[in-house]
């Protein structure tokens, strides 16, 4: 043990071994949020059709069946603004999307 007065504290010294046990422990997904491990979620999770999630990495998932939704406009002020830059990469980045929804 050694004590240092600047600080006023104390610093023990150990000289040995650890010895640690990794161990996965399922914890319950309900904390600060809804009970998504219940029955309930996940009964209505698999009444959800497949075609709603994606299926690769640029598909955004497809809802054919689902009503349109009509919205009628009052007014509207029409804001002309440019849309900021994008640099080639990022541009690149978006082609894959674009093509997935596009198909």
């Amino acid at each position: 043990m050694e004590y240092s007065p600047k600080c006023a504290t104390n610093k023990l010294i150990y000289k040995g071994s650890l010895s640690i046990t990794l161990e996965m422990v399922k914890r319950s997904r309900t904390h600060r949020r809804e009970n998504t491990d219940s029955e309930i979620a996940l009964q209505l999770l698999k009444s959800v059709p497949d075609t709603v999630w994606s299926s690769r990495p640029f598909n955004v998932g497809l809802c054919s069946e689902v009503p349109p939704i009509l919205l009628q406009m009052k007014s509207a002020d029409v804001i002309n603004q440019p849309h900021y830059p994008l640099s080639p990469e990022k541009l690149e980045g978006r082609r894959g999307t674009i093509y997935g929804l596009l198909s």
